[in-house]
């Protein structure tokens, strides 16, 4: 994979299990990184807890802008599979000036 633009926003996109979380640990610093799942552990039950996941936008909404505001590198790890968050994202990282980047994972369906 091509080296990303450093500062820019990283928007991570695929399946739940695809290893979004993996990549991004191996290529970016935890402090870099604004996961749903982490977040949903802070405001809920744990990383799993959906009952919490408008909770845990908010605050990952709020966490990214003022990344952003500040031009700093910031990978968005959720399954980024909404396309009017993905959008509003990517306007969010324009308007801060940044460059913007969709990564896309796969998996194999399993046999």
């Amino acid at each position: 994979m091509p080296r990303q633009p450093d500062p820019a926003l990283i928007v991570l996109v695929g399946a739940a299990g695809s290893g979004k979380s993996t990549w991004a640990a191996a290529h970016y610093r935890a402090s870099e990184i604004v996961a749903s799942d982490a977040l949903r552990a802070v405001v809920g039950t744990g990383s799993a807890d959906l009952d919490a996941s408008a909770d845990a936008f908010a605050a990952l909404d709020l966490i990214v802008a003022a990344r952003l505001r500040r031009g700093l590198t910031t990978v968005i790890d959720t399954l980024g599979l909404d396309d009017a968050r993905r959008a509003a994202h990517l306007d969010a990282g324009q308007r801060a000036g940044l460059p913007c980047v969709a990564v896309h994972f796969t998996s194999q369906a399993a046999v």
